[in-house]
């Protein structure tokens, strides 16, 4: 399949459609992220390449592109431009706000009305447009996660703005369940865009609640992000099926709830044809039952399962935290200093009567400026040798968290 599928016309409309404010799109999408330079910072190394990656993608049906100007910066609208307009009619681009990039590559919150006034003045020059048909206030009260915090200031800005004419819909991300509740008190929410995947599944609930509202739910980093999903499960899976390990957590997402809107990012026309290929895969109820496990805690028998958690930074700290025998996952990490933290989505196969992990099943990394510079790994049992990790940057990794309840 991965071949014969890749390379054969697939109607991606079978996955579905969804309502999109008031426009309806297909529920497999397109995310620019990765058309920008190493990091999301600066120009790709092939811009040819990445022109013809939107337009492959357009081809191939897809209606529903995400972007934002503070990738690059401005590179990757700038690319959108180049590459699509004018656009079809049919084409809905989804823009974000709320944070800029400063001249190291780092990420900075930008919440104040100028800030916000000029963003939107910004995606709508660089992408060539009157009106923007859905922007995303990005909260940064949680650099690596959803945390609490207040967001009816800027919140309140952009509906002064689409009140004016330059925004259609808004839409939330990196929000919880509140954040969204207090949003509807100021505008229509279109759309909210978290973390999730088949092993990060930390807003199961909020997926359901937001679809028995008719609300999209549009995951970012479907496939894991910068480092790629990987576990024994989703590989048996995918050769049993013969597919790739990223098609079938495609797939998986598809099948979860119809509100989900996925919007894979690539900078490969090769792996875009793999990415639309995955609509065409069917999942037997078992595969699903035995991919559903690999994002679920443990429970009280002792039996083998895997464990998602995402990882929340510590700020300017080194501390050990002390492993003991009833550790099973990975649940925190430490950067260097408060200004460059670090966020990691880990999964652990783990059999929770030994205690002992056999695999890292993912390990998902934050951009680069936002990671220490030099990798430190604790070991879950003394003896053991650390395991290398991906030459990606660095990443302090402090401590182990206990048995998940």
């Amino acid at each position: 399949m991965t071949d014969t599928l890749a390379n054969t016309p697939i109607d991606i409309t079978s996955a579905g459609t969804f309502e999109l404010g008031t426009r309806t799109v297909k529920r497999l999408g397109y995310g620019a992220m990765q058309l920008a330079g190493p990091g999301v910072f600066g120009p790709p190394k092939d811009r040819a390449a990445a022109v013809a990656v939107l337009r492959e993608a357009v081809e191939r049906g897809v209606d529903h592109i995400d972007t934002s100007d503070f990738y690059g910066p401005h590179v990757t609208n700038q690319i959108i431009r180049e590459a699509l307009h004018p656009y079809r009619d049919d084409l809905v681009i989804v823009t974000k706000v709320g944070a800029l990039r400063g001249a190291d590559a780092s990420w900075q919150a930008a919440f104040s009305r100028e800030q916000l006034t000029q963003a939107v003045h910004d995606n709508l020059r660089h992408l060539g447009l009157d009106v923007l048909d859905v922007v995303n206030l990005r909260s940064m009260h949680g650099v690596h996660g959803p945390a609490e915090g207040p967001l009816e200031e800027p919140l309140t800005v952009l509906a002064e703005l689409q009140q004016q004419g330059l925004i259609r819909h808004i839409g939330l991300s990196n929000v919880t369940a509140r954040q969204i509740a207090d949003g509807r008190r100021i505008c229509e929410i279109a759309c909210v865009q978290n973390m999730y995947n088949l092993a990060h599944r930390d807003d199961d609930a909020l997926v359901d609640e937001l679809a028995r509202h008719g609300t999209a739910y549009v995951p970012f980093f479907p496939l894991g992000g910068f480092t790629p999903l990987q576990s024994t499960a989703l590989s048996d899976v995918a050769k049993a099926l013969g597919a790739t390990p990223m098609q079938v957590a495609l797939a998986w997402l598809l099948q979860r709830s119809s509100n989900l809107l996925l919007i894979p990012g690539t900078s490969s026309v090769a792996h875009l044809r793999e990415n639309v290929a995955a609509v065409g895969l069917a999942l037997p109820a078992e595969a699903i039952a035995r991919l559903d496990r690999i994002g679920t805690a443990a429970d009280a028998r002792g039996t083998p399962q895997r464990i998602a958690s995402s990882v929340l930074a510590a700020e300017a700290t080194n501390a050990e935290s002390n492993a003991t025998s009833e550790t099973t996952s990975l649940a925190r990490s430490t950067a260097t200093s408060a200004k460059r933290l670090t966020a990691l989505a880990v999964v652990f196969e783990a059999d929770t009567t030994s205690a002992e992990p056999s695999s890292i099943a993912s390990i998902t990394w934050a951009p680069a400026s936002w990671r220490p510079a030099t990798p430190v790994f604790s070991p879950l049992h003394p003896a053991r040798a650390a395991p290398r990790l991906p030459a990606r940057g660095g990443c302090a990794m402090n401590g182990w968290a206990r048995r998940a309840r």
